[in-house]
């Protein structure tokens, strides 16, 4: 059976000898959708088979129209002509960016761009440490105060749209490879890689008992003043499965699927760039993929370094809990993750088979072991109705925590005193969707690569239900096991009037009934009772709600008599294998995206990825010591806003992936670089596409730069069309909606003449009507710097402006049978005006002039 992998070659450059240093990597593409066409225009695909049948039978209608009016030759003659510019790309191969330097090998603007960043910070970090972490936390609120919702609102997209594909019978089945592949792995170890590589391992650890106590004390339940201390124990494990439950693992499945059909299906290099290629096209292999994978890599490397921190703080606490004379400390730390590191990079050098499978397969043994220890010790019937019945709770409460943003809390203040506090939301939820996103190129990226053979359903399965119950076990027994313990220390230490407790730490003594007065007999018979319960007295409790977060975990299993050390020895060991498996996939998953995808890439590129995420992480150690992770965090929540959007965006191209792959005229037999999707697109069944890519015209300047020329420079005509549309859209807005009417009608359509025609008045109407609104939206803007509150009446003036516009280009596009939504046209229109505009008038151009209109 052949391979629908890339095939990469090695080829010269256009224009003779390559720069030194510098080769290009030639991608062979049969796939429409995406080619640059005369003057470096492509067509860019949004498809959807559901419209093949209406689509041709109004196309049947307009060809008849416009065959009245002689319009019908000149089209067919055009469309024959880009039919076959369309597919000459796999012919020729797609330009691929490469560096070769002393045998390694990578993509020079993601590798330059994305190293800068991370070194900058590092920088900025030793140089300037207090500007930067002490601006870290304001910053950190600012994005949880003005994105709150956005973070929360696309977690749900997310999950309707994965139960939508889970649901469908047709995408479900759909595999991750060639109709007839086997799994390359089998299911347990293929379920412990997934688990336990993407880093969930040092998370549950870190979080495991001390989330559920953090949430006893301080959130907007324990503000009402009225739950009982039962309800708020209830209330902090649905708040901590709700971090840790469905919501959590909706981007890694995403991704992952993408991924996985693009990459193993289509054969597309396994990068994120490759993700978005179902609606991009080949301009995922332009300066596009190029930001796309920089954002991915940046994403990647921070959402590792805190995983690494957190991973070297807990190993350090949990040598010291073995030993005292290891202190807790920077230095600690830093040679923690140092040998760590190494280690890594040997196991990473080993590939996945020899070193991440074996090591994942151990961990979670060794995990699981500890969890069960526990459950068998504690209070096995306490622990499983925990388990039930907070599993019951989520449910009930799935939909109203999944939309809760904590709007009246940022408010900051309330009006009856029972408030809860402003910042829960910027300690907990926001800054786990940021980290969870972050992670998302890494994990996602790392799942497609070992769920080759599998099918969506089983991806779906495997990434969201078998983490996420695990996950709900593992915090039932922990967490439970900790409230428990927490509970315990409170009602013997109020048993004993304890004021003190082990540690010398102070006994919070809130819950303790202080307004009732005991007689001399009553204090006797407690404190006996007490000495009976607690024979060394106040010094045997530990309350873990007076104990640090990194210290829980050690102080619950420390608890068990005679086990406790061999339980600490075992997590330490695990929390070893997760430090390692987490650098080892990341620096295979980072070697991926800073190559383009290229698969046997120099084994020392790995090394040096490894090498990379330690020292990122020791630097920041060393420069903000306990800080460190605050602005570490800080980043994930700030690269987490461009992640979230990219991945919405995947949603609409994953959606569009399947259905090209599901329709029956794709070739399952090519890859797409071989033609696999080249019948599908010259027939008429639905899957139609803008001639123009917004992402094109003036942007090609950049992948002009970036080529060092040999891409073609933009024409006079994209700038001057660009030029317009910033200061006068209405012009050519008008102009395309007349030039639709006249094609869809076949009668020319002048908007600037005194015709009485209807299309020209309705043209008049358009131009009127966009110059006022635009024109008067930017004079309110402008007069804001004088009068308070302008701004808002250019706000409505330019929302009209942007109305039309959206109507305009619902309009061009259902006439050229594009398949799209308001949704889309909503966001082109408002946010990007300007290359929307060019992007209409370009479309009805093409469709009634050919290629020539682009000539200058």
């Amino acid at each position: 059976a052949r391979s629908t992998s890339v095939g990469v070659l090695e080829v010269q450059g256009m224009d003779g000898e390559e720069p030194e240093g510098l080769v290009h990597r030639a991608v062979h593409n049969g796939q429409n959708g995406a080619e640059n066409g005369p003057a470096g225009h492509r067509k860019e695909h949004i498809g959807d088979t559901a419209y093949s049948e209406k689509e041709s039978r109004r196309r049947s209608s307009t060809s008849l129209r416009g065959e009245k009016a002689g319009y019908a030759t000149k089209n067919e003659a055009h469309r024959s002509h880009m039919q076959s510019n369309r597919f000459t790309l796999h012919k020729e191969g797609i330009r691929v960016r490469a560096f070769r330097i002393l045998g390694l090998e990578g993509n020079p603007v993601v590798t330059t761009v994305s190293q800068a960043v991370i070194w900058a910070l590092i920088l900025v970090s030793v140089l300037e440490p207090d500007t930067l972490f002490l601006n870290a936390a304001s910053v950190k609120k600012d994005i949880t105060k003005n994105f709150t919702w956005l973070y929360i609102g696309a977690q749900n997209i997310w999950v309707f749209f994965i139960a939508y594909l889970w649901l469908s019978p047709t995408y479900s089945k759909i595999k991750l490879g060639r109709d007839d592949e086997k799994p390359e792995f089998a299911t347990v170890a293929w379920f412990m890689m997934m688990f336990m590589s993407a880093g969930a391992g040092t998370g549950l650890v870190f979080y495991g008992v001390g989330e559920p106590i953090y949430h006893l004390s301080y959130n907007r339940y324990v503000a009402k003043g009225t739950m009982t201390y039962n309800e708020l124990s209830q209330e902090s494990m649905n708040l901590t499965y709700y971090h840790w439950g469905v919501h959590a693992w909706m981007c890694y499945t995403i991704v992952a699927l993408s991924q996985g059909i693009v990459s193993h299906r289509m054969g597309l290099p396994l990068t994120i760039r490759s993700c978005f290629f179902p609606i991009f096209g080949t301009k995922i292999f332009e300066w596009f993929g190029d930001a796309v994978d920089t954002i991915s890599t940046v994403s990647t490397v921070f959402g590792i370094c805190t995983t690494m921190g957190i991973g070297a703080v807990q190993l350090n606490t949990g040598l010291n809990s073995l030993n005292p004379g290891i202190e807790k400390s920077i230095l600690v730390q830093v040679f923690l993750i140092a040998i760590m590191t190494i280690v890594g990079g040997i196991s990473a050098h080993a590939g996945l088979n020899a070193g991440v499978r074996v090591l994942s397969i151990t961990a979670f043994i060794c995990v699981t072991t500890v969890m069960l220890m526990v459950l068998v010790m504690d209070s096995p019937t306490f622990l499983l109705n925990f388990f039930v019945q907070s599993l019951g709770y989520h449910m009930s409460d799935f939909v109203k925590l999944g939309f809760h943003t904590d709007a009246f809390e940022q408010l900051d203040g309330g009006v009856d005193g029972r408030a809860g506090p402003p910042v829960w939301m910027d300690w907990w939820t926001v800054f786990y969707w940021g980290w969870w996103v972050a992670w998302s190129p890494f994990v996602g990226l790392f799942i497609a690569k070992i769920s080759r053979g599998r099918t969506i359903k089983e991806v779906i399965n495997a990434s969201i239900t078998g983490p996420v119950l695990y996950n709900f076990l593992w915090f039932a027994i922990f967490g439970g096991a900790g409230l428990k313990m927490e509970r315990d220390s409170i009602i013997d230490a109020c048993l004993g009037s304890c004021t003190v407790t082990k540690g010398g730490r102070q006994f919070l003594r809130k819950f303790c009934d202080s307004t009732v007065t005991l007689s001399a007999e009553q204090k006797a018979s407690r404190a006996a009772s007490f000495l009976v319960v607690r024979p060394e007295g106040c010094d045997s409790i530990v309350q873990l709600s007076t104990v640090d977060l990194d210290e829980m975990w050690f102080a619950l299993l420390d608890q068990y008599e005679n086990v406790g050390g061999f339980l600490v020895v075992v997590s330490l060991i695990s929390i070893v294998l997760f430090f390692i498996t987490t650098n080892d996939s990341g620096s295979i998953i980072l070697d991926l995206m800073g190559t383009s995808g290229k698969l046997d890439a120099n084994p020392v590129q790995k090394q040096l990825w490894s090498l990379t995420l330690g020292a990122t992480s020791i630097a920041l150690l060393i420069a903000g010591g306990s800080q460190s992770l605050t602005a570490i965090q800080t980043a994930l929540n700030a690269i987490g806003l461009p992640m979230t959007i990219l991945i919405t965006v995947l949603c609409t191209a994953l959606k569009t992936a399947c259905d090209m792959e599901t329709h029956p005229d794709t070739n399952r037999e090519l890859s797409a670089t071989e033609g696999r999707f080249e019948t599908l697109f010259q027939r008429d069944n639905g899957f139609e596409f803008w001639q123009t890519s917004m992402l094109g015209g003036i942007f090609d300047s950049i992948e002009w730069a970036l080529t060092l020329g040999k891409h073609p420079f933009p024409g006079g005509k994209h700038w001057r069309d660009w030029s317009i549309c910033v200061v006068a859209p209405y012009y050519y807005l008008a102009k395309a909606y007349a030039l639709n009417m006249e094609i869809e009608s076949g009668t020319p359509v002048n908007i600037f003449s005194s015709s009485s025609q209807q299309e020209v008045r309705y043209g008049q109407g358009v131009f009127v009507a966009s110059f006022l609104c635009f024109n008067l939206g930017i004079i309110f803007f402008i007069l804001e710097s004088v009068y308070k509150n302008y701004w808002v009446v250019g706000f409505a003036f330019y929302f009209m402006f942007g109305c039309m516009v959206v109507t305009t280009r619902s309009s061009i596009r259902r006439m050229a049978g594009i398949n799209g939504d308001l949704l889309r046209d909503g966001i082109a229109s408002f946010i990007a005006y300007p290359f929307a505009v060019v992007q209409m008038w370009n479309e009805v151009l093409i469709r009634d002039k050919g290629m020539d209109a682009f000539d200058d």
